[in-house]
């Protein structure tokens, strides 16, 4: 099934949608030259973020606010295991 809409469909949480979402843990991973590069993480099962540890922590709260604020966080928990000292907050 593939979603289409207008701006207001997608801007109002109370706006009706005709089904599951296509893919709810859909995240923006960067921007290439022809645009925003998007993963999937629910195809991924599990993502393991390394490298420097402030760049990664930086990967990691990214993804975190995006999942949390997304039109599609109902449908989804959001569990962040062994994120960094600084950050004391749990989001579900």
């Amino acid at each position: 099934m593939w979603w289409t809409g207008t701006p207001t469909l997608f801007g109002h949480r109370e706006a009706h949608h005709p089904g599951p979402p296509p893919a709810p843990l859909l995240v923006t991973a960067g921007q290439g030259s022809d645009g925003l590069i998007m993963v999937n993480l629910e195809s991924l099962g599990t993502l393991i973020v390394g490298g420097d540890p402030s760049g990664s922590e930086g990967v990691i709260r990214a993804l975190s606010l995006e999942l949390a604020t997304s039109l599609w966080n109902g449908w989804f928990d959001l569990v962040v295991v062994g994120f960094g000292p600084s950050w004391n907050g749990s989001t579900e």
